[in-house]
């Protein structure tokens, strides 16, 4: 079975950084304070829907729960750090180049080439 791959919309990037800044679960409430802090290109209303998204592909997942004034309400974590989807993305590219001929010594070049 091939390993998961996917890839976040501008806005998924900017909330998963957030995340991994925090290097801790966030709430809503939280998220929306980090943000407050940041240039981001989605608004507030729209944490819902990009968190969803990200669990959806597997990037983020319920951390736990908590009760606030008689509601019961979830914190997130990251499923993977930056350096993995970063791995995540470079496997992903070197499995594309492998099948349209790339060959490894080609490959390593190019890699090799991008640490200068």
């Amino acid at each position: 079975m091939p390993e998961q791959y996917f890839t976040f919309s501008k806005k998924e990037q900017e909330l998963m950084e957030l995340f991994w800044d925090a290097g801790t679960p966030l709430a809503r409430g939280e998220i929306l304070e980090r943000a407050a802090n940041r240039k981001t290109s989605w608004k507030p209303n729209s944490v819902h829907i990009l968190v969803n998204s990200l669990m959806e592909k597997g990037a983020l997942e319920v951390a736990g729960y908590y009760l606030s004034s008689r509601k019961l309400g979830r914190t997130f974590q990251p499923t993977l750090t930056l350096q993995d989807y970063r791995l995540m993305q470079v496997k992903h590219a070197v499995i594309l180049a492998v099948e349209a001929g790339v060959s490894a010594k080609e490959i390593k070049a190019a890699v090799d080439e991008g640490l200068k």
